[in-house]
């Protein structure tokens, strides 16, 4: 476990790893629809999508502006030798309109292109804000069962405490078996365990 624990930090299997007793768990004070408005303002697959969303909408207004005309306006200036006939320069300015008339449908293909992965773009969307929401919730649930859990762990670890106690009292005093204190020992033990599980757990749902 210590190796794995180095692992993950990336640093050297052998470096020393001090434990230290966990604290009391924090209050489990958030409310579902804060997280779910988290997640749908930080996730990074939506910031991804949404990106892609404005670049394939762009591209449908170019694709419908594919039927618009287009005007065009250039101006040429040149400098020559005199002559009888004219001055040393000249000025020349063109302009020019295109109406598509025909052009075999590709505009209308591109549109409509353009419009079903705009559309197929916004149903993903509602697919990831969908899967999103139930891994928030999942989580959200998980943590508040496993904050429950911790106090009834608490609870439990005293009564075995308890129980523990009064087995060695009874051992002690020629009233019990060495049974019944090895017994009332894996109880308590499994109470800490239930208890450092659900800590894990709820930190992990965090």
């Amino acid at each position: 476990a210590e190796a794995a624990f180095n692992s993950a930090l990336g640093r050297p299997l052998e470096t020393p790893v001090n434990l230290t007793a966990a604290g009391a768990a924090p209050e489990f004070t958030l409310k579902l629809a804060t997280c779910l408005a988290a997640a749908a303002e930080n996730r990074p697959e939506l910031r991804s999508l949404a990106a892609t969303t404005q670049a394939a909408q762009t591209q449908l207004e170019i694709a419908r502006a594919g039927k618009k005309p287009t005007v065009a306006v250039s101006a040429d200036y040149n400098r020559k030798v005199a002559t009888a006939f004219g001055g040393d320069y000249d000025w020349n300015t063109t302009l020019s309109v295109q109406l598509p008339v025909l052009d075999g449908k590709l505009t209308r293909a591109q549109t409509e292109e353009a419009s079903a992965t705009v559309a197929q773009l916004a149903e993903s969307r509602e697919q990831l804000l969908q899967g999103i929401a139930l891994q928030v919730k999942s989580a959200y649930l998980s943590a508040d069962q496993s904050f429950r859990r911790i106090a009834t762990a608490t609870k439990t670890i005293e009564q075995a405490q308890e129980a523990h106690r009064i087995a060695r009292v009874r051992y002690e005093n020629g009233m019990g078996t060495n049974i019944e204190v090895t017994d009332a020992e894996l109880a308590l033990t499994q109470a800490k365990t239930n208890e450092a599980r659900a800590l894990y757990d709820y930190y992990s749902a965090l």
